[in-house]
């Protein structure tokens, strides 16, 4: 990280108690606040009732078991956007960093001459780490929005009691299903207006395809191959002259994205006449973009979520809470894997010292000492 960013985090905390206080002086150190999703996380978690279980004002809907499960993967989901998000801003800044290195390190290894430029081979292996490095980055801070838009789209799902898999929520599935125009004259009101809500929120976050494109190149690093990622050299005037009277050039090092990492490069480079492939801007821009572009969207539809939040919580017969988001109450099974050493180490747990939110989760699920019988019964009834 840059040393102007590390001295933005040198702040002491010797007087503060409060861990959540403490993260937000973190937040704000590293430019990563999401007020408007903050503030929905805190609606959430304050209605989770221990006495009704889940969000207390869903009850009856849907049953006890289901109720308490869309619960708590909401508030998970709710505050795992902002956890997202604060990854993204670090791969962000460590990006930064990294170019910076990387130009310092291809500087130096650029000749010039009158017969041309000639690009000198690296003299240490280490001096191949910040190019690695960016490409690490910038391969996480995509990984991290998408996750976010995901985690976005579970809350949207849960706030809102829209009838799709929560577990299983997907930003772009979610855009799809709200605005495919033969299912909006059936809706709801509320998911008619949730519909143009998520629309105008796109508008306003980026250009045209900022989304699809993050989502593209985000799926190319998880499921795919990569695409080339090519760099240009541009010149630049120095203020020194050299000895032979010309004027001094220094060069640095423009990374450039392609336009469209969801398709296979086949096909990019077929259609290359009719279409781009390669987007005509510093790579620093279209990344930085594409934080701002998500950190907006976020905020925006967070402050809906709320809104939408607290008419529902007012009017609690406004919309139930459908058994849909949540089918077959055992919707994973577990893995079986216990590790490469099992028992190895002692995992027994006779005392847990956990957060104030860890326990009103215990809860309100249903999970503590005299409550657990409930589970056995509402698994035999399925």
């Amino acid at each position: 990280m840059r040393d102007e960013d590390m001295r933005r985090l040198d702040i002491a905390v010797s007087g503060v108690k409060n861990a959540e206080d403490v993260d937000a002086l973190f937040q704000n150190a590293i430019d990563a606040d999401l007020p408007a999703a903050d503030a929905l996380v805190s609606e959430i978690r304050r209605d989770l009732s221990p006495t009704a279980l889940g969000i207390g004002w869903w009850s009856p809907h849907p049953d006890p078991p289901r109720r308490i499960l869309i619960s708590d993967h909401l508030l998970l989901c709710a505050s795992g956007v902002g956890i997202n998000m604060v990854e993204a801003r670090l791969h962000l800044l460590e990006l930064r960093d990294a170019r910076a290195k990387w130009n310092e390190e291809f500087a130096k290894r650029i000749q010039d001459s009158p017969a041309g430029l000639k690009m000198l081979a690296a003299s240490n292996v280490r001096d191949e780490l910040p190019r690695a490095l960016a490409s690490i980055h910038l391969g996480g801070l995509l990984r991290a929005v998408g996750s976010a838009l995901d985690c976005l789209a579970a809350v949207v799902i849960g706030v809102a009691a829209l009838p799709l898999n929560i577990l299983k929520a997907d930003f772009s599935r979610l855009t799809q299903y709200v605005t495919a125009p033969t299912r909006l004259p059936d809706m709801p009101q509320l998911h008619r207006e949730l519909a143009e809500t998520i629309k105008r929120a796109l508008v306003r976050a980026g250009p045209d395809g900022w989304l699809e494109w993050a989502t593209g190149y985000r799926n190319m690093l998880v499921h795919r191959g990569r695409q080339l990622n090519l760099s240009k050299i541009v010149p630049e005037l120095s203020p020194i002259v050299r000895p032979d009277g010309r004027e001094g050039v220094k060069f640095r090092l423009v990374s450039v994205l392609p336009a469209d990492p969801g398709r296979s490069e086949v096909e990019v480079l077929r259609d290359g006449e009719r279409t781009p492939f390669l987007l005509s801007e510093d790579a620093s821009l279209t990344v930085e973009g594409i934080y701002t572009s998500t950190a907006r969207l976020v905020e925006d539809i967070s402050d809906s979520m709320k809104h939408i939040w607290l008419t529902r919580r007012q009017t609690p017969t406004l919309i139930a809470q459908p058994r849909k988001q949540w089918e077959l109450l055992e919707a994973t099974r577990p893995s079986g894997f216990r590790g490469y050493a099992p028992g190895s180490l002692d995992i027994s747990i006779r005392e847990m010292h956990a957060t104030q939110e860890f326990g009103l989760r215990l809860l309100s699920a249903s999970l503590s000492d005299p409550q657990r019988g409930n589970w056995t019964a509402w698994m035999s009834e399925g």
